[in-house]
């Protein structure tokens, strides 16, 4: 009987260490119980893509696709003006009635801080990036929108950044957006922070 007893108080024993032992990283960042930011693995490489941005540049001004469209309206009757493809990419057009993307095409709907260009069966409506008091657009080489897991989500974020390095990655975005001060230290700009809806 005793030697059934040890061997059942052994076995506890190994039980017990092993459902007290801690789980290694297994590649995935976890959130802190009571903040908001997300914590990860220093060795986790997290997934990122780039894609284009159509801009164009008009009265000194740069103008982005939002993925915002609208129908054609009478004020579209009477064209603003037009353009011509000067810069190719992911590359911002610095000439005015220039674009990335294009030739030949007109603008109309001018306002404050948009404009609508005709793209297939509809008005893509472009907004209008502003200088701030850290960034001049004039900095920046290139446009783009990065989207990827980053080390402060479980989800994916989006951005468009203006930037001189043609390989940042979501996280090198994130890092900024949920750090502004680091901000003036970097050659990113964030224009647009996308929501994943």
């Amino acid at each position: 009987m005793k030697k059934y007893f040890l061997i059942i108080a052994v076995i506890g024993t190994m039980l017990l260490s092993a459902c007290n032992g801690s789980k290694s990283g297994d590649g995935v960042g976890t959130t802190g119980q009571n903040s908001g930011t997300t914590h990860a693995n220093n060795n986790l490489k997290y997934a990122s893509e780039r894609e284009t941005v159509r801009a164009v540049k008009i009265d000194g001004n740069i103008y982005y696709e939002t993925d915002e469209d609208t129908d054609i309206s009478e004020r579209d009757s009477n064209p603003s003006g037009s353009f011509t493809k000067g810069a190719t990419g992911f590359e911002l057009p610095w000439l005015n009635n220039e674009s990335n993307f294009a030739d030949g095409l007109y603008y109309s709907g001018l306002t404050s801080d948009s404009i609508r260009i005709p793209i297939g069966d509809d008005y893509e409506i472009f907004k209008k990036i502003a200088n701030n008091e850290n960034n001049e657009i004039t900095n920046y080489k290139y446009i783009m929108r990065v989207e990827g897991r980053t080390q402060y989500s479980n989800y994916e974020e989006e951005y468009v950044v203006l930037t001189n390095d043609i390989n940042i990655t979501a996280s090198d975005v994130a890092e900024i957006y949920y750090n502004p001060d680091l901000a003036a230290q970097t050659n990113i700009y964030i224009v647009a922070a996308l929501s994943d809806e």
